[in-house]
């Protein structure tokens, strides 16, 4: 499969996939960061292709790691300066998947973690037809909504942040949240009690959930 980002990619089980994943990971990090997510995941989707690619950028903090995005400060959170183009690759990316496999919007979940749950969300509301779902763990859209992408779409969203991040803050989910169901979008939030700036188990199980409401067709039960 030729693809525009390389990163670890687990290919369906049998024959032509019949559903998509793609997984977002943080600053400073790669797609081995979030490829460990797909067993948690992969018994609730038909067939699935998943994939984790890394950021196209090396990150200044350490060169052997990847960003989707620059970070002027670790709190430079109100306009994430960068954020829409790195979106245009993930737009890149995906087209080149669904031309790949056959599949397309209807059968692909976007998530991410920290930067790649703030690139999930914006890119995925930028499209014009709706994905199946959209999953951001620590993340969530530029604190200024002047910011934000023109939303085209309104697929399914959970945000889900621990309660004890210090890294990104937790208002930053609450806050996009809000501001999309006053929008009219169907949005879910979880917030993980004791949590710092990491995905916890009851943060799996309510993105699990999430998955399958996404794709019912999948046959799997929670």
């Amino acid at each position: 499969m030729m693809l525009n980002l390389s990163g670890p990619i687990i290919q369906p089980r049998d024959g032509r996939p019949a559903s998509l994943l793609v997984l977002l990971h943080g600053y400073g990090s790669d797609g081995q960061d979030l490829i460990g997510l797909s067993p948690l995941f992969a018994d609730l989707l038909n067939n699935p292709v998943i994939f984790a690619p890394d950021a196209p950028e090396a990150c200044p903090l350490n060169p052997m790691s990847y960003q989707w995005f620059p970070l002027a400060a670790a709190s430079d959170f109100e306009s994430l300066h960068g954020i829409d183009e790195a979106a245009l690759t993930i737009q890149v990316l995906l087209e080149s998947l669904w031309a790949e496999t056959g599949l397309g919007p209807a059968e692909t979940l976007l998530a991410g973690f920290s930067q790649g749950g703030m690139l999930s969300l914006y890119s995925g509301l930028m499209r014009d037809a709706p994905l199946a779902g959209i999953l951001s763990f620590s993340g969530g859209l530029p604190l200024d909504a002047e910011f934000w992408p023109e939303i085209r779409s309104r697929p399914p969203m959970l945000l889900v942040h621990g309660d004890m991040d210090d890294v990104v803050p937790m208002m930053m989910s609450i806050a996009t949240a809000d501001a999309l169901v006053a929008r009219g979008l169907a949005v879910t939030r979880h917030i993980s009690p004791g949590c710092p700036h990491a995905i916890a188990p009851d943060s799996i199980e309510a993105a699990r959930r999430f998955v399958a409401a996404c794709l019912p067709l999948a046959g799997a039960a929670t």
